[in-house]
């Protein structure tokens, strides 16, 4: 039985990141990743799990018994999680396009390894998909998804160690299809996902979510980005009952949405932008599409 409850309040306790690892005296320049993600929680429209199907379990998640760390202390309990599945899927199909569903690496069943450089930008992981199709409830509400990384330096080759989980906090629309949408779209209205990652910085320069972490006496940032995310609009973070400023993607109605997760490790502490900076980068931003209006009429 999934416990939401649980899972929600370990969230509040997370961060977002990697903890430090094994003392070394080198500076890596290479790392291999193994990522393990699957949905430890969720909820459908009604308050419970009836209107939910998962797939895809994740080997390593569903085979823990135990508790594994967390990111900024505690732990959480696997020992009556049972199954954690990649994919899940919901409502009454109202069209050829079957059940709605979101996923993460569900073609892997939530496993993605990789190679990838220092400072050398970042590289493609899972991808999110949120097959988008008109059904009827009970549809999602609410997920919590365990996401587990793995980092094994590769140059110099030294012991590999498990990040502290981290735990993504999904909030869910399925909008009404009657033409008074939140998020405009073309046929007809957006669906919502908004995503609270508690701990992490996010960058609205690059829209990456960030954390400092330590090897040995050497500091890197770890950078995660998926596509599509950015601050939403207050009207649609109101309609999911979120306050304004939240973070998150909408999708398609009727079509099958992509979104690419990208991973990066850099050597450089991630610093909070300054609002005087963002300001300025805002003011120039709107100086030079002014220009662009005023040159093309």
């Amino acid at each position: 039985m999934r416990r939401l409850n649980q899972a929600i309040a370990a969230l509040a306790a997370a961060g977002f990141g990697l903890a430090a690892a094994p003392a070394q005296s080198a500076a890596i320049s290479e790392w291999g990743f193994t990522i393990d993600s699957g949905f430890i929680a969720y909820t459908d429209t009604y308050g419970g799990t009836a209107g939910i199907s998962g797939s895809a379990a994740n080997a390593r998640l569903s085979a823990e018994n135990g508790i594994i760390g967390l990111q900024g202390g505690g732990g959480f309990d696997f020992s009556t999680v049972g199954d954690v599945y990649s994919k899940l899927a919901w409502g009454i199909p109202a069209s050829a396009g079957g059940q709605s569903s979101l996923s993460v690496g569900a073609a892997t069943n939530g496993r993605e390894t990789g190679s990838l450089m220092t400072n050398g930008g970042e590289v493609a992981t899972v991808k999110v998909v949120h097959n988008n199709f008109p059904v009827y409830a009970p549809s999602l509400r609410s997920a919590t998804l365990f996401d587990m990384v793995n980092l094994d330096p590769l140059v110099p080759d030294l012991p590999g160690f498990d990040a502290p989980a981290l735990l993504f906090a999904i909030h869910f629309l399925e909008t009404d299809n009657d033409g008074s949408c939140e998020v405009a779209s073309p046929i007809p209205c957006n669906d919502i996902f908004v995503i609270d990652v508690a701990g992490a910085g996010f960058n609205p320069v690059d829209k990456t979510f960030n954390q400092t972490f330590a090897y040995g006496a050497d500091l890197y940032n770890a950078k995660v980005r998926v596509d599509g995310v950015d601050v939403l609009t207050n009207a649609a973070c109101g309609a999911v009952g979120v306050a304004n400023g939240c973070l998150g993607f909408t999708t398609v109605e009727g079509l099958s949405n992509e979104f690419q997760v990208y991973f990066e490790i850099t050597d450089k502490p991630y610093e909070t932008p300054e609002p005087a900076a963002l300001g300025l980068l805002g003011a120039a931003l709107a100086l030079l599409a002014w220009r662009q209006h005023r040159n093309g009429r």
